[in-house]
């Protein structure tokens, strides 16, 4: 499953409201409407059951008809499970696909005050790889995104050695122990971010037809001009945790396994399911040289 939704750059502080009502997020409402009203059909249905039962006399209870209710019971009690395991991965994943869309336009935020500056490339000028501080500082901003609805995963990097201690010196300077999650979970959420995060920058220009919009991959060294719209999109591999349901998910379009990460001292449990979420931002270009030349050298008298 790929859920795309998009953010215009004309209005980037209603990020949240574009992700409302954007089709992926109007899909998995609709969905959720759909498991609510089974939910309530059949708990209303097993209220029913129940009642019938206590209130029937001894003698229908042990008539030849009495084991219906037991079975319709049995029956039902599965369905209800099933459904209620669909309803909170759907939740699940639609809290997924606004973290996803934020991540996006913080990325892109970062792509548009990032580019601008000097550094291992000149302004406006960008090299779309590892190595380059503009990258991946666009490329961070993404991945810090999504750290809060990330999975787990084991293994060490730089990047989670350094925020595990970074949040640790924060509790030792407030003179209080480090919580659990700290070592447990932070690390292991950024491994999942990083491993499972994929950020690429795209050109805009105007399409052929009134209103249309073409996107250029930007794949290479690159000179942006200023005040020109930048698309970042990123695409997230979003971990799906709920048994049953999570493969009802990972069976729709594009999805995967992964290692998910057991507690500490635990070895890992069994593969875990993703599914692809993918938003795009488009904001403008901050590249505005604002620098004076050089003076020049006047003779003096």
């Amino acid at each position: 499953m790929v859920l795309l939704a998009q953010l215009d750059a004309t209005t980037p502080s209603n990020w949240w409201w574009f992700t409302l009502t954007s089709g992926p997020a109007l899909w998995l409402m609709g969905f959720a409407v759909l498991c609510l009203g089974v939910l309530l059909y059949l708990g209303l249905r097993l209220r029913a059951v129940s009642a019938g039962v206590r209130k029937a006399p001894v003698k229908q209870r042990l008539s030849d008809d009495s084991g219906v209710a037991m079975i319709e019971f049995v029956l039902v009690t599965p369905i209800l499970l099933i459904v209620t395991l669909l309803l909170i991965q759907t939740m699940l994943v639609f809290t997924g696909l606004f973290y996803v869309q934020y991540s996006a336009f913080a990325a892109a935020r970062t792509a548009i005050v990032q580019i601008p500056t000097v550094s291992t490339e000149p302004t406006n000028e960008l090299m779309p790889s590892e190595g380059s501080d503009k990258f991946d500082a666009i490329r961070s901003a993404a991945v810090l995104g999504v750290l809060p609805v990330s999975g787990r995963e084991s293994g060490s990097s730089v990047a989670s050695s350094t925020l595990v201690s970074g949040i640790g010196q924060v509790f030792a300077a407030q003179g209080r122990s480090e919580p659990n999650w700290v070592n447990e979970l932070l690390g292991q959420r950024l491994n999942y971010a990083i491993n499972h995060t994929e950020v690429a920058l795209q050109r805009v220009y105007s399409g052929e037809n009134a209103g249309s919009v073409n996107f250029e991959p930007v794949d290479s060294y690159t000179l942006f001009s200023p005040k020109e719209a930048i698309s970042v999109v990123v695409r997230h591999e979003f971990a799906l945790t709920v048994p049953l349901a999570s493969r009802v998910f990972s069976a729709v379009g594009e999805s995967g396994t992964y290692s998910p990460a057991g507690r500490s001292g635990d070895s890992p449990g069994p593969p875990g399911q993703w599914t692809v979420i993918e938003s795009r931002a488009i904001l403008t270009n901050e590249g505005i040289d604002r620098r004076l030349p050089e003076a020049p050298e006047v003779p003096r008298r």
